[in-house]
């Protein structure tokens, strides 16, 4: 049960700008979640998924518990960092163009 206090506040802290950018807090949280999916990525480049949640804190720069306020498991932030990397560029087009196989492979530049 919710009351309408609680209700307005919350509606009043989403709208609190920051004092020292003037942007909404809500924004800088979904900033602060892309800079910590960019900085995973890199890691998991580097080191590959065995990482603790403590290494993976460590090098995007946060704390193992604001880790854990953006994504509720190890998993959760391997799965983001997966669809990030692979799903987000896939193009549908693509899937014809591997299935034919009597044309060769051409990227971008227009080499095999």
């Amino acid at each position: 049960m919710t009351f309408p206090i609680d209700d307005q506040r919350l509606q009043l802290r989403k709208m609190t700008l920051m004092p020292s950018t003037g942007q909404p807090k809500t924004y800088l949280s979904a900033n602060r979640e892309k800079q910590i999916v960019e900085k995973a990525i890199e890691y998991f480049s580097e080191n590959g998924f065995s990482a603790s949640t403590r290494e993976i804190a460590k090098h995007t720069g946060v704390t193992q518990s604001l880790l854990y306020r953006y994504f509720k498991t190890k998993g959760d932030i391997v799965d983001r960092a997966f669809n990030d990397v692979f799903l987000t560029r896939w193009k549908g087009e693509w899937q014809v163009e591997l299935q034919n196989r009597a044309a060769p492979f051409v990227n971008g530049s227009g080499s095999i």
